[in-house]
C-alpha cells in the first residue's frame, strides 16, 4: 500500500493498520528469533555431543596405535633377546608369543638389514624380501607407523577363503640392535584394520543417538573407515587441511551435522588421521522443525489477536483528534466559531498547538548540544586510544632496553611452539648472560651498567633476524627465540651474537664486555617453552664453567629417547 493510498484512509484506519502490522511484525520477529536461537543452540549441543564422540574415538585410536608401536619397540629393546637375532627359531617363538598375547597383530616378522625376512609368525614370508616395503625402509631409521593399505605379499596367505573384501592393515616397525649396539634389522608387524572397526563399534555403543556415524579420514580427505567405498573422498582438501590444522572443531554442512578431532599421540600424530562424527541434519534437527511449526502457529494467533486489539486502540485514540478536526474545520466557516474547545484525551493533544511554535527553537538548541558532545566524545576516544597504546607498549617491553619483557616473550614463544607442532618448523632458544656484570656495576657504577645492558640489547637485536624475538629476563640475562634454523645455522647465529657484543668497547677504561651463550633446539616432545629454556640455561652454565665468552649448544635428543 503506497503513501498516497494511506493518506486516503482515516486516521483511525491508519492507526488500526499500522498497529496490526507492528503486532504481526513483532510476532514474526520474536518467532524467527526464537527459531534462530533454538537452532543455534540445538546445533551447538549436537556438535558438542559429536565432538565428544570424535574426541573419544580419536584418543582411543591414537592410544591404540601408539600402544601397538610400543609393544613392537619394547620387544626389540628387551636385553635378553639381544643375542638371539641370528636364531630364526628363537625369534619366531618370541614373535608368536607376542601374537598370542595381542591377536590384532595379523603378522609379526623380523627382517635383517638387507630386507630378508629371517623369522615370522606361522613362518609367513620367511626368506622373502621386504626391502622395498615402507615399514622396512622407515624402520631402519627409527620407530615408524605406516598408513592403512591393502595387503600385498600377505594377501593370499592371510585372507579367509570366505572373505571377499581385501584385507587392510596398518604397519608398525622398530629398528633392532644387538648387544654391541649394532643395527641388525627391523622388527615389523601388520595390524588388522578390523581392530579400528571394533573400536568404532564400541565407541558408538556408548552414544545415545542411533544415527551417529564415525569416519576415519586421512589428511587428504579420503576415508579409511566408514566411507561407502575404500579410499572414498569424504572431505574436501580444504576441510581436511582445516581439520588437521585446528585439531578439533565442526564442519558446516546442509546434509549432516559434523564434528571432528585429529588423532593425537607422539608417533601416531604423524599419520594425520582425522576422526569425523556425523548425524544426518534432517534427523538431528527434527525436534527443531516441530518447534518452528509450533512457533509459527502461535505467531499467527498472536497476529490475529493484535489485529482485533488494534481496532479498539485506534478508535479510542482517534476520537479527540476527530473532534479537534471538526472544530478546526468550523473556524472561518462559522462566524461565531472563534475558539476550539479544550479536548481531553492525552497530554500530547492538549499541548499540540502550543508546542509547534517552539519546536524548531528547541531542535536547533539540541543540535548544537549534540555537535558539542560528539566533538568532546571524539577527543576523549583519541586520548584513550593513545593512552592504551602507551600502556600496551609499557606492558610488553623492558623500559631500559626496549626488548620484550619476560611475560611477552613467554607468550610469543608458546605461540611459536604451537606453530612448530603443526607446521613442523625448526626453532631454538638462546640464553645470553653478560660476563662479570656485577664487577662492571661495582667498578664503574650503575649508570655504566645500564649503558652496558643497552649495548648488549642493541647488539643482540641487530644480530638477529626480523622474525626472531629477544627479551630481557632480568638483570644481565637475555633470552632470544630464533625460528627456521638448523643446528648448524643455530651455532653460526649464536657465534655472531657473541662476537658482535665484544667488538665495541663500552667501558670507561676501554675494555669490551663479553657474553656467554647457551642454546637449545625446540624438540617435538617439549611440552612447554620452560623445558627448552631450562636446557639452554644448563648450556649457559656449562659455557660459564668453560671460561666464559663462548657458546654451548644442547645436544639434540630423539623423541623416543626422551
Amino acid at each position: 500500500m503506497t503513501a498516497w493510498s494511506l493518506s486516503k484512509l482515516s486516521f483511525r484506519a491508519q492507526i488500526g493498520l499500522l498497529t496490526s502490522a507492528v503486532a504481526i511484525l513483532v510476532s514474526a520477529m520474536v518467532g524467527l528469533g526464537a527459531v534462530a536461537v533454538s537452532r543455534n543452540q540445538t546445533v551447538e549441543l549436537i556438535r558438542a555431543d559429536l565432538q565428544a564422540v570424535a574426541r573419544t574415538m580419536a584418543d582411543r585410536l591414537g592410544g591404540g596405535v601408539n600402544e601397538k608401536l610400543r609393544e613392537i619397540s619394547l620387544l626389540g629393546d628387551l636385553e635378553p633377546l639381544s643375542e638371539i637375532w641370528s636364531d630364526a627359531a628363537q625369534i619366531r617363538s618370541a614373535l608368536e608369543l607376542l601374537q598370542q598375547a595381542t591377536p590384532t597383530f595379523a603378522w609379526i616378522g623380523f627382517a635383517d638389514k638387507t630386507g630378508k625376512v629371517i623369522a615370522a609368525t606361522e613362518r609367513l614370508l620367511e626368506g622373502k624380501s621386504v626391502a622395498d616395503r615402507p615399514w622396512f625402509v622407515h624402520g631402519l631409521i627409527g620407530n615408524t607407523i605406516e598408513d592403512v593399505h591393502e595387503a600385498k605379499l600377505l594377501a593370499d596367505l592371510l585372507r579367509d577363503r570366505a572373505q571377499l573384501e581385501p584385507l587392510r592393515f596398518f604397519d608398525v616397525a622398530s629398528p633392532v640392535y644387538n648387544a654391541g649396539g649394532e643395527l641388525v634389522g627391523v622388527l615389523g608387524a601388520h595390524i588388522n584394520w578390523e581392530w579400528a572397526s571394533e573400536l568404532r563399534t564400541s565407541t558408538l555403543a556408548a552414544d545415545s543417538h542411533p544415527d551417529t556415524k564415525i569416519l576415519i579420514v586421512r589428511r587428504d580427505g579420503t576415508a579409511i573407515l566408514g566411507g561407502e567405498a575404500p579410499d572414498q573422498k569424504v572431505l574436501t582438501t580444504e576441510q581436511a587441511a582445516y581439520a588437521y590444522r585446528t585439531g578439533a572443531g565442526a564442519f558446516a554442512d546442509d546434509q549432516n551435522v559434523s564434528a571432528f578431532a585429529v588423532m593425537r599421540g607422539r608417533e601416531g600424530a604423524q599419520l594425520g588421521w582425522i576422526v569425523v562424527a556425523q548425524q544426518p541434519a534432517a534427523t538431528a534437527l527434527a525436534p527443531l522443525t516441530r518447534l518452528t511449526a509450533t512457533i509459527a502457529a502461535l505467531g499467527l494467533g498472536t497476529g490475529l489477536l493484535g489485529l482485533l486489539a488494534a481496532g479498539g486502540i485506534a478508535r479510542r485514540l482517534s476520537q479527540p483528534l476527530h473532534a479537534l478536526a471538526d472544530e478546526a474545520d468550523q473556524i472561518g466557516r462559522d462566524p461565531g466559531k472563534t475558539m476550539i474547545h479544550h479536548q481531553h484525551g492525552s497530554a500530547e493533544i492538549e499541548q499540540l498547538s502550543a508546542s509547534l511554535r517552539s519546536l524548531l527553537r528547541r531542535l536547533g538548541l539540541e543540535e548544537e548540544k549534540r555537535h558539542a558532545l560528539e566533538e568532546e566524545a571524539t577527543e576523549t576516544v583519541h586520548r584513550l586510544a593513545a593512552d592504551i597504546r602507551e600502556l600496551k607498549a609499557l606492558a610488553h617491553t623492558d623500559p631500559l632496553t626496549g626488548l620484550l619483557n619476560r611475560r611477552s616473550f613467554m607468550e610469543v614463544a608458546e605461540r611459536a611452539m604451537r606453530q612448530k607442532r603443526t607446521a613442523e618448523m625448526s626453532a631454538a632458544v638462546f640464553v645470553i648472560d653478560i660476563d662479570h656484570f656485577k664487577l662492571v656495576n661495582d667498578t664503574f657504577g650503575h649508570a655504566v651498567g645500564d649503558e652496558t645492558l643497552k649495548h648488549v640489547a642493541e647488539t643482540i637485536s641487530a644480530a638477529l633476524r626480523e622474525k626472531d624475538r629477544a627479551a630481557r629476563f632480568g638483570g644481565e640475562e637475555f633470552v632470544a627465540l630464533v625460528q627456521d634454523v638448523s643446528r648448524k645455522s643455530l651455532a653460526e647465529m649464536a657465534e655472531r651474537v657473541r662476537g658482535s657484543v665484544s667488538v665495541r668497547a663500552v667501558l670507561p677504561n676501554g675494555d669490551t664486555v663479553t657474553v656467554s651463550i647457551g642454546a637449545a633446539m625446540i624438540l617435538a616432545d617439549d611440552i612447554d617453552i620452560e623445558k627448552v629454556i631450562e636446557r639452554a640455561d644448563q648450556e649457559l652454565y656449562r659455557a660459564k664453567l668453560s671460561g666464559r665468552n663462548r657458546v654451548c649448544i644442547s645436544p639434540v635428543r630423539s623423541s623416543l629417547a626422551a
